[in-house]
């Protein structure tokens, strides 16, 4: 049994073979990035477009929308319509002039009126701030003074240390004698 193989056209075949392969491979990636920039660009458009249209919503309610106050079986007062931005621009307006607001109380459903100074005194205990402030300030205080007294401390003891032990090596026969060998190298005696 002979066989014959005939590979003229392999090398044609192998390229041909080989750039379909890498066509195919660059459009799947290209086709890739192109699909997640458009995603990422639709998200930001809907976003964006929802957020205007909620603003709008919101902006065209506080603007048109009206409100009645008044006018019940249980309140002298006369019934009066306001939009939304008028009434709390009454209510501001009423609030800074009485220098009160209406603040619901902790242990029940009713309201009460309280000065702003109260009310502020209430959310906010100035006296626990400060303490806590002026702590931490003693605190670093306190620290920055024992590392100061420390590293006086540490140089000090070293200082003396080094005197005491060069007063000790003076004292000593054989620190004479290698100061007197080292007087003679430099005068140059034998």
């Amino acid at each position: 049994m002979k066989v014959a193989i005939d590979l003229e056209n392999l090398e044609e075949l192998v390229l041909t073979t080989m750039n379909n392969n890498i066509k195919s491979v660059v459009e799947s990636q290209v086709e890739k990035i192109i699909r997640k920039k458009t995603d990422e660009s639709v998200e930001k458009i809907i976003e964006k477009t929802v957020s205007e249209k909620f603003e709008n919503y919101v902006n065209d309610y506080i603007m048109n929308t009206k409100i009645k106050t008044g006018g019940s079986y249980w309140s002298d007062e006369e019934e009066k319509e306001y939009t939304v931005e008028q009434f709390i621009k009454k209510e501001l307006k009423d609030r800074l002039e009485s220098k009160t607001l209406k603040v619901k109380s902790r242990n029940s459903s009713y309201t009460e009126s309280v000065s702003f100074e109260e009310y502020i005194n209430k959310q906010f205990d100035f006296d626990e701030m400060i303490k806590n402030d002026l702590d931490k300030f003693m605190d670093d205080i306190r620290k920055q003074v024992n590392k100061t007294m420390k590293e006086v401390f540490d140089t000090s003891t070293k200082n003396m240390l080094s005197n005491s032990v060069l007063s000790i090596l003076t004292a000593n026969e054989t620190y004479r004698q290698i100061e007197n060998n080292i007087k003679c190298i430099a005068d140059k005696r034998e």
